[in-house]
């Protein structure tokens, strides 16, 4: 009866902790302030998320295809944004077989050069990897590859040569702003925009763990960190260890394991001690002399305390799995993406041209303001 009650108090706890965690998981957008353009003009944005690189030798990220459309969604939205859809250029790598960035990319920007006007705002957004080599930085598209080739990356200067046709083209007349976020997973040169850092209301309406700079590419869709709790809930550890967080989640699997193992053990010996018992019940209502009796007596009271032993050890080693699991789901409900990259340069074949370099995310978010150039 006790054992039946434990189980009872153990599946309620688990589906009360179950619930917790899904809702500290539903973060979303937390809008800070609304975006409003500086002037009367329009307001283009060209938005780039990759995460697919064809390049082997290059990790694939997780979330930066997903934080390029939740921003896209956000500044469509007329309460937020307030982007027309045919001013909105949003190049992915998600659902292309051969991901077309490389070419993608400069007709975006020849768009924003042609169209854009003295009253206008530009907004460009890119979350993908970026590197630097020999003095000059890159943004790597998805077709890129491990050393550095002007035709499979885009470079910097490319988003800087747009502003700069922008403001030649329009040089007579006053441009309000022009202002380029880049949310870019980079190198020990971290992209170097050679600007100065500044916080505006363009950065302001970004999705709030990116502007604090909590983590690059953070799961803010739901339905996938509700993915890592559920992978957790089945197998312990499996959530953390589908987003790399390998520590946490080698130190939960294994534990479980462990401790499963040591229960599933303890569970036998103590069916295996509960049917000797049984056995010596059986024995001591079916003897007949008192000899009889005295004997089975004794062998049935030892018995019966081996048993209950037996339980007390099982019912510890279940609450220690069960402490485990508990553990383990609030660690899947607060966790955030590994910001280590597996990629290093002994990966790399052209190991010469970028043998100093080692991927990393780089959770921060850069804001050009050009109005100082007119």
């Amino acid at each position: 009866m006790l054992f039946h009650t434990m189980l009872r108090m153990l599946f309620v706890g688990w589906i009360i902790l179950i619930g917790v965690s899904v809702m500290a998981q539903n973060k979303e957008f937390k809008i800070k302030d609304q975006y409003q353009s500086p002037s009367e003009g329009k307001k283009w944005e060209v938005i780039i998320g990759i995460k697919d690189y064809l390049n082997i030798n290059i990790t694939d990220l997780r979330f930066t295809v997903n934080d390029a459309e939740k921003l896209n969604q956000l500044l469509v939205d007329p309460e937020h944004g307030g982007f027309r859809p045919n001013r909105i250029k949003l190049i992915t790598s998600k659902h292309q077989i051969i991901p077309n960035c490389t070419n993608n990319t400069p007709k975006a920007l020849r768009t924003l050069e042609s169209n854009a006007d003295a009253e206008d705002t530009i907004f460009t957004f890119f979350s993908g990897y970026g590197i630097e080599e020999d003095g000059k930085s890159y943004f790597l598209s998805s077709d890129t590859a491990t050393h550095i080739e002007p035709q499979a990356e885009r470079a910097k200067s490319d988003f800087e040569r747009t502003m700069n046709r922008t403001k030649a083209r329009i040089q007579t007349q006053h441009q309000q702003a022009q202002k380029i976020e880049n949310d870019a997973a980079n190198t020990q040169a971290k992209v170097n925009l050679d600007t100065t850092r500044r916080c505006t209301k363009t950065e302001q309406v970004l999705i709030e763990d990116i502007s604090q700079g909590k983590t690059f590419g953070y799961p803010v869709d739901l339905g996938y960190r509700n993915s890592v709790l559920w992978r957790s809930a089945l197998v312990p550890g499996y959530g953390q260890l589908h987003i790399k967080n390998v520590e946490s989640g080698f130190l939960f699997l294994s534990s479980s394991l462990i401790a499963g193992t040591a229960t599933l053990v303890q569970y036998a010996k103590t069916v295996a001690t509960f049917r000797r018992y049984k056995g010596f019940v059986a024995d001591y209502e079916s003897a007949i002399t008192e000899k009889e009796f005295q004997q089975i007596n004794r062998n049935l009271k030892l018995t019966k305390k081996r048993w209950r032993i037996k339980r007390r050890q099982y019912y510890s080693a279940l609450a220690i799995v069960g402490g485990i699991w508990s553990l383990n789901m609030l660690d899947a409900a607060t966790t955030t993406p590994s910001s280590k990259s597996s990629f290093s340069s002994s990966q790399n074949p052209d190991g010469n041209s970028l043998s100093s370099l080692n991927f990393k995310f780089w959770p921060s978010v850069w804001t050009i303001n050009l109005q100082s150039f007119f």
